[in-house]
């Protein structure tokens, strides 16, 4: 189990710049900033 949480924690940014890509600017900085400490 903890392999396939560390693939998700590894893998989670490509898939937010993936969406984001899709999506456009604004909203991939809508992402990044959620995801910021």
């Amino acid at each position: 189990m903890s392999d396939l949480a560390e693939l998700f924690s590894v893998s989670r940014p490509t898939v937010y710049r993936t969406l984001a890509r899709q999506l456009g600017a604004k909203s991939a900085h809508r992402l990044r900033r959620a995801e910021a400490p």
